[in-house]
């Protein structure tokens, strides 16, 4: 171990008792700490100044101290005394060899505790904490759950640390039992994402628990070590050890993502839907998604599908994510763009997040500049000294595959073509796999419009999916004008014996929120409508809270404009017309002068209103930054006196290029008049035990506004 230090590493091992005792416990403490606090392990230890048979003070552990800093196996600090890391981990090897390292921490714990961190905390001391705490919670407490709140940040580093700086088997029979498969299998993940060495860490699992091995996440661990290796033997065998009764659903993803990187599309579209069926099984929920990177691997093989449907799916897929906060949801925001532009939506930003870290492992830092690939390859291409160390690396350290699509990626962005291709096409063949770099063509930005408005109707001339002709999902629409307050309840109906609908029954919107796509008798309409609720959690006092759902007003009233199956609370058998529209200027003359008011007034900072138009017709208003403007002008209304007609007018006639103006000034402007249409609509509505008629008029016909007879404006601009 480590022979240019083997000097020093002498004088360790020759070290009395005493000395070496207080180089343990610095070695498993890892970070600095103050003198009192090793005198304290000392004196718990037993140890006492052979000269007056006492414990040990500042004083009298001077000359230990001194010596064990001239020999350099202690450094001294500002921040207190610790081990170098040359001799530290030849330290802890022999505490745990002789079975000491359970009462070092026990005693590091009591009087070395972890101290808080703030804004002035230097990064290399929270390493170091974080290090010592993952070190005795991995050999001492003995609890996973421990260990992956310590590493939860930072497992990448912490495991390879630990255990793989060098890989010995006897420090690995010293981790409990109970924890031990769960430790290695995080330790392979750790250095396969990072494409360090892992062949003794594979063999020794191999070798040693070959037979009993079925702990999920060191089979897991396998399968992702032998999937960048390209070796899809050793991947099948792996899932072939999963306990099928207890691990289905991890296994049918799995077999998903393997048969993804081997070309065969549709079996890997076929498993991943059948693990995501058995998960909602056991989890009683109907919105998840993977949460690793087998998640990641669904999201391409959607990609590759090339269909809208999966398109959409996989947005939905990555919002989930983020809701949930999912460990790798920044990696899947990546691809939130490819997606969109797919479909011909406005391109999410690209997130690119972590490429300037150090740190970042070559696998995460691969799933970032992929999308970034095909959403901006100039962009893209300021990465490629990162792609080279990592496709050096992959070859050095044995990840062909891995090694296979950098190449590939590299070639795609222009650099050294001909030479990353063939390099890429040689590995993929030794691995018997496809690659998926290239599945994304680069496509203009007309052409990405153009099917963006093909996308647009398609949506509109696509027929209702087929659907169980015994059930539908209506909507009923209460309004008040008095308050400006409106209300939406969803019901479902069932076909009557008679051929009708029933009444239908309340549908909560917890259900509707959490499994609208698995509700019969919706249309699309209905399921953009669902896609409106949200979930809101508040406290209900200092211990307890609430989950509430309720509809956003911003999003749910534009979904529901034109829904055929919109009806009056009060009367449930009429139908209720929603329009979209915007307010408009009114200006109107009496007693001598002129009233000018945005028509309606935005109620503080909402963007949509609703406005009744006739008793079955209600507009929804939508504001602009422009119309928040002219509001925050206007107030109330503006009264102005008649000598400010003139400036009136031409104020009228300005804004109409922006908003509806209803005036009784004559324009100024020279623009075609035409007669308004002054023939009167009955509106007939059922009220209590008999019917309320209203008769109002349209003067811009069937499609425009509507108005009592003799009211509003002279002109409409």
């Amino acid at each position: 171990m480590m022979s240019d230090n083997a000097g020093r590493i002498s004088d360790y091992r020759d070290l009395s008792d005493l000395a070496k005792t207080m180089v343990r416990i610095l070695a498993i403490n890892i970070a600095p700490c103050r003198l009192y606090a090793v005198l304290k392990c000392l004196t718990d230890l037993g140890y006492v100044d052979e000269n007056t048979g006492k414990p040990f003070h500042a004083r009298t552990i001077q000359p230990v101290q001194n010596d064990l800093i001239a020999k350099g196996l202690l450094l001294k600090s500002v921040n207190g005394i610790s081990c170098p890391e040359s001799i530290r981990k030849h330290a802890v090897y022999d505490t745990l060899m002789e079975d000491a390292f359970p009462e070092l921490a026990g005693l590091i714990q009591r009087y070395i505790p972890t101290p808080r961190y703030n804004n002035a905390t230097k990064p290399i001391v929270q390493k170091q904490q974080a290090a010592r705490d993952f070190q005795i919670a991995l050999f001492f407490t003995d609890a996973m759950v421990e260990l992956d709140e310590i590493s939860m940040e930072d497992w990448v580093a912490l495991f390879p640390q630990t255990l793989a700086d060098p890989f010995l088997p006897e420090i690995i029979e010293k981790i409990n039992p109970e924890i031990r498969f769960a430790a290695l299998g995080n330790l392979l993940r750790a250095l396969t994402v990072s494409l360090e060495p892992a062949e003794e860490v594979v063999a020794y699992i191999n070798k040693k628990y070959l037979a009993g091995l079925s702990d999920f996440v060191s089979l897991s661990s396998l399968f992702l070590y032998y999937q960048a290796c390209g070796d899809t033997v050793g991947a099948g065998t792996t899932l072939n050890r999963l306990d099928e009764t207890k691990f289905s659903a991890e296994k049918r993803c799995y077999l998903g993502w393997l048969a993804f990187i081997q070309g065969r599309n549709g079996e890997a579209l076929d498993h991943f839907n059948a693990a995501l069926k058995r998960l909602k099984q056991q989890t009683r929920k109907r919105k998840l998604f993977f949460t690793g990177y087998v998640g990641l691997f669904h999201l391409l093989c959607l990609l590759r599908a090339d269909e809208n449907t999966h398109f959409n799916q996989a947005l939905e897929y990555i919002d989930i994510a983020e809701k949930n906060n999912y460990p790798l949801f920044a990696l899947m925001a990546n691809f939130k763009a490819v997606f969109s532009e797919q479909l011909g939506l406005p391109a999410h930003d690209q997130c690119d997040i972590g490429l300037y870290r150090y740190d970042l492992a070559p696998l995460d830092m691969f799933m970032v500049i992929l999308p970034l690939s095909w959403a901006d390859k100039q962009m893209a291409k300021a990465r490629i000294p990162l792609l080279n160390r990592a496709r050096d690396k992959a070859e050095k350290n044995g990840y062909p595959w891995f090694a296979a699509e950098l190449s590939a990626l590299l070639a795609s962005l222009g650099h050294d073509p001909k030479k990353n291709a063939e390099t890429a096409a040689r590995l993929h063949e030794k691995c018997k796999t496809v690659s998926f770099v290239d599945m994304v063509k680069e496509r203009p930005k007309w052409e990405k419009r153009l099917n963006g408005l093909l996308a647009i109707t398609a949506a509109e001339q696509t027929t209702a999916p087929d659907r169980p002709a015994n059930q539908r999902l209506i909507w009923l629409f209460n309004h008040d004008e008095t308050y400006n307050y409106w209300q939406i309840t969803p019901r479902m109906q069932k076909k009557s014996k008679k051929d009708g609908w029933t009444q239908g029954r309340p549908v909560a919107l917890k259900n509707l929120h959490d499994n609208h796509h698995d509700i019969p008798g919706l249309t699309d309409q209905d399921h953009r409508i669902c896609q409106t609720i949200k979930e809101e959690y508040y406290r209900t006092s200092w211990r307890y809270g609430k989950t509430e759902y309720l509809f956003d007003s911003q999003r749910t009233l534009p979904a529901l404009v034109d829904h055929p199956l919109l009806f009056l609370q009060d009367s449930p058998g009429v139908n209720v017309e929603l329009v979209m529209t915007e307010p408009e200027i009114r200006i109107t003359r009496k007693n001598g002068k002129l009233k000018l008011v945005l028509f309606p007034t935005p109620q503080s900072e909402a963007a949509i209103q609703v406005v009744r138009d006739t008793p079955t017709r209600f507009k929804v208003i939508r504001f602009s930054e422009k119309h928040q403007e002219i509001s925050d002008y206007l107030g109330e209304g503006l009264s102005i006196p008649k000598k400010g007609e003139k400036l009136a007018r031409e104020v009228a006639d300005a804004l109409s290029a922006v908003v509806t103006v209803q005036s009784d000034l004559e324009t100024t402007q020279k623009i075609k008049t035409i007669a308004a249409d002054s023939r009167p609509h009955a509106h007939i509505t059922p009220y209590k035990e008999g019917v309320q008629l209203e008769f109002l008029v349209k003067p811009f016909g069937d499609d425009g506004s509507s108005f009592r007879p003799g009211r509003g404006g002279k002109n409409v601009l």
